[in-house]
This record gives structure tokens, sequence and C-alpha cells, in this order.
């Protein structure tokens, strides 16, 4: 190893080996899980071993690098710029976050997001709003077994803390321009077959394929998600059309706002949508059933059957399924043309399912209602 290199050793985070009765990595921020190891090696900058007590962040690797480099680098996260190297780095706190609302994992823990900060003063607030509110002394209580509230510290105060810290923060603004470099960013085949190895890479190759999508491209695309189970549209539209940019032909991000058209009602734009990407993406089962649901929705009875055969053949099981569903929906909001088209091909083509006699009976006496009230 050359005199002039920084060998820096962490880790993204910690492991679960039982403690809190679990075996995972996900769903929380305890100490095992925020405490890593950081390890740096430099022959002249760094001559005698030791260990250092402080508690330090990641972003602190940055701000070494940046210094020791002599360029010019702003502090991103808006805290104060600690160089690791220096003898007598300023203490500060450490903030730790986990988007459990952008993550399609289920079993977690906690069933929402989660953020921590570990003061100087070894006081680590963590804060799991509406689930739990969380204070450890580390200086007495390193396992963090003793939740001091709400006896010694108060809900009130956890939020302060977490709040306060992130008050701090600089927002990132991402530019296009940011997009398109993600986009044109390839990892080399050493480290796909590395990252593939340890189970972050699922099938083709990472980025490029329809349903393999870069990890900028998928925090944007799970981030939609979110947004849209929230109801916010316009977030959850800009956080898709952003995964797109990264990779045009993520397929799930061509579904989702298309789905997002259908949730906002606007059934004749939604078809549309469905329709040209179809043909991006032919013969995908997916796209299919949801375009045969808006024929339904926009009143084309001919066009919704002519899919629905092609479905009903290729998936006598999943087909009669999800249209079954999908008519009882309708029938719940109190549309019922919709779901009389859809039962009507569920009758014809399984006439043996009386399920589907009653759902088309339902919607006629659901039609004839509401007629009557007009």
């Amino acid at each position: 190893m050359h005199n002039n290199t920084l060998l820096i050793v962490t880790s993204d985070h910690g492991e679960l080996f039982g403690e809190y009765g679990y075996f995972a990595h996900g769903g929380m921020l305890k100490r095992p899980l925020v405490h890593i190891p950081l390890i740096l090696h430099h022959r002249s900058l760094i001559p005698e071993p030791g260990v250092r007590e402080i508690p330090v962040s990641i972003a602190d690797i940055f701000h070494t690098i940046i210094e020791l480099l002599e360029l010019d680098g702003a502090a991103p996260t808006g805290t104060p710029m600690r160089n690791l190297l220096d003898p007598h780095p300023v203490e500060a706190p450490s903030y730790s976050q986990f988007k459990i609302g952008r993550t399609p994992e289920a079993g977690f823990v906690y069933q929402h997001d989660s953020r921590s900060v570990w003061n100087p003063d070894r006081r680590h607030f963590i804060l799991t709003e509406t689930e739990e509110y969380e204070c450890y002394d580390l200086a007495a209580d390193f396992a963090e077994q003793t939740n001091l509230c709400p006896r010694q510290v108060s809900k009130e105060q956890v939020v302060s803390e977490v709040t306060a810290f992130e008050a701090q923060l600089k927002e990132l603004v991402e530019t296009p321009q940011d997009l398109h470099i993600t986009q044109e960013s390839r990892i080399d085949p050493q480290q796909e077959r590395a990252m593939r190895a340890l189970g972050y890479v699922g099938g083709g190759t990472a980025g490029r394929s329809s349903e393999n999508l870069s990890w900028h491209g998928r925090e944007h695309f799970n981030t939609g998600v979110f947004h849209l189970g929230r109801g916010e549209y316009d977030p959850a539209r800009e956080e898709f059309n952003k995964s797109l940019i990264i990779d045009q032909n993520y397929r799930p991000a061509h579904v989702a706002l298309g789905q997002l058209l259908f949730r906002e009602k606007q059934y004749h734009e939604a078809l549309q949508h469905f329709l040209k990407i179809s043909s991006k993406f032919p013969g995908d089962p997916e796209i299919q059933r949801l375009t045969t649901v808006l024929y339904a929705l926009n009143g084309k009875p001919k066009q919704a059957e002519r899919l629905f055969l092609g479905l009903a053949e290729l998936y006598p099981e999943m087909a009669p399924k999800f249209f079954n569903q999908q008519g009882n929906m309708f029938l719940r909001r109190r549309e019922p043309e919709p779901a009389l088209i859809l039962f009507d091909l569920l009758r014809h083509r399984f006439p043996e399912v009386a399920a589907y006699k009653k759902g088309y009976q339902d919607a006629l006496r659901l039609k004839k209602k509401s007629q009557g009230r007009k």
C-alpha cells in the first residue's frame, strides 16, 4: 500500500443476531444497527494505532476525503464538517433514518419511518411516530434494555431532539442532469457479480432490464409508491417520472402512472396510457388485466371481451379471481356500469360459478336503482 493511500472500512448498517428477539437489519434503529465499524488506515496521517470513543457519522467520511484532497466541498448535511483524521474532531450528534414506508418488504417490527439521534452525551433518541418513542442512556445501558420513555424522558423531548437535528439539514436538490448521470452509470461485471452474490441484484443486468432498476431509480419509485398510498398524487407522479428518466423501460413505473390516473378517475386518459404501454410490453398480463378493466370503465364491452377471453384462457385461475374482485369493488363504489360488463363476461365464460351470476344481478339492481333516483 502506498504511503499516501487512505483505507476506510465501514458498513451501511449493523445486524441483529437475536438481540430483542430478532435476526434482521430492518425496521428499527436500535444501537446494534446504527453502531457500525469504522476503521481508517494511513501510514503517515495515522502513525499510531488507537481507538476513539467519540461517536461520528458516515457523512464525516465525505468531509474527511474532501479536506484531505483539498477540494472545495460544502457540508451537504448542514451539520458541522468533521475531519476524521483530526486528532480532536468536534463532538456532534449522529443521525440515522429508516424509511419503512418506501420499501416493499413486510414483516418489520414497526410500520412507520424511524429516525434517531445519538448525542455526544451518549443518549440515543429514537422516534417512530405514532408507534414508539425511545431514549436510552448508552453510558449506563449500552445494550439498550431500558427505555427511559416516558418515565424519565417525555415523548415531546424525543420529538424535539430528533426534529431539532433535522431542522439544520439541507435539502438535496436533484437536477435532471443528476438523473441522466445515474442513467449512464453502469457497474462493471465484477461488481455486479459481487452484488448478486449478496442478494442486492435480481435477474438480468442491474438497472437495464425492464424489471431491474438502479438503487437511485428504485428509491424514486418506492417513494412514489409511498405517496400514491397516501393519496398524494402529484408527488407520486413526479417520483415515478424520475425513475423513468433513469430507466425508460422500467415497467412497474409505467404501470404505476396508469394506476395513478385510475385513482384520479381519469379513466379515458388511463386507458390511453395503458394502450400505449401495452405496445411497449406486449403480452404483459398485468397491463392486459388493467386495460380490460379500463375498457369496462369507458363503456367498451367488445374490446373488454377480447382481452378478457385471452386472459381467461391463459390464466384460468388468476383472471376470474381478479375480475371478480374488480367487479365487487365497483359495486362497493356504486358504479354499476363497469361491474355489469365484468360480471357479464365472467358469467358467460364461467357459467358454473354462482357468484358471478349473483354479481351480475347485483349490478343490474344497482343500475336500476340509480336510474330510478334520476
